[in-house]
């Protein structure tokens, strides 16, 4: 018995088209992986020089001011362009950083440093809501890799709004995510984040705004200062009860 002819007979230059077709999109795709890989790779060389600059992040020491005190230990005065309070890492309750979390960065203890989804629902909500202004998608990380930039270059560098900066900014928040521990970055964020009234960090925030400690805030008085973040002057418990009341809500 004669083998069965095949059913469907392909014509030899079908087939060749078919190859050349295949093997020009996989020309085409090796290309381009190959062009955002040099392009990656020339970001990353022309802006590690930045990043390299904060490799000793352990020894990191914020700015303070100078205090003056009388003989019965009382404060009679300050000096500061920024004023902070530095606290242990003890001393901040672990409420007050959830609360920040909360606010700021929910999928802080998740996400590397860049907060991918974050970015896309940032997009999204301004396709879907193009007249209100776009809410801000930088991680907690990204907020001290830009606070530590304006440490290192000027204040007008450290905070334009261009690729060039969140590059830069991207970089070195991947950076401080290989270089510290979750904990160190949010404890050098609730140290270092401007809350309003030349207060930098929950230590001077709770002295400004509520003449305590930062470990003697009531949970109100907590919920406030987590949302001062974004926009400080408009929510501000001094100038603005009432917004800050609502905000907090």
């Amino acid at each position: 018995m004669s083998a069965m002819p095949p059913l469907v007979t392909m014509p030899p230059a079908a087939m060749r088209w078919h190859e050349k077709l295949g093997r020009l999109l996989l020309f085409a795709t090796l290309c381009g992986l190959s062009s955002v890989g040099l392009l990656l790779g020339g970001i990353y060389l022309k802006y590690a020089p930045t990043v390299m600059a904060f490799h000793r992040l352990d020894d990191y020491q914020p700015k303070l001011g100078t205090r003056i005190y009388s003989a019965d230990n009382q404060l009679i005065g300050e000096f500061a362009i920024e004023r902070r309070v530095l606290v242990p890492a003890e001393r901040i309750p672990k409420l007050l950083a959830r609360a920040f979390l909360a606010a700021e960065d929910k999928r802080f203890y998740d996400h590397g440093g860049l907060d991918y989804l974050g970015m896309m629902q940032a997009v999204v909500d301004k396709v879907l809501h193009p007249r209100e202004k776009l809410r801000g998608a930088s991680t907690i990380t990204q907020q001290v890799a830009k606070s530590l930039l304006a440490t290192h270059e000027t204040y007008e560098s450290a905070t334009e709004r261009s690729v060039s900066r969140k590059i830069r900014e991207a970089l070195l928040a991947r950076h401080l995510e290989g270089a510290l521990s979750k904990d160190q970055i949010l404890y050098m964020y609730m140290t270092q984040t401007f809350l309003g009234h030349k207060a930098y960090g929950v230590g001077a925030a709770a002295e400004h705004y509520f003449r305590k400690n930062v470990w003697e805030l009531s949970i109100a008085e907590m919920a406030t200062l987590a949302g001062l973040p974004q926009r400080p002057s408009d929510y501000s418990p001094v100038s603005r009860p009432e917004a800050a009341w609502s905000r907090r809500r």
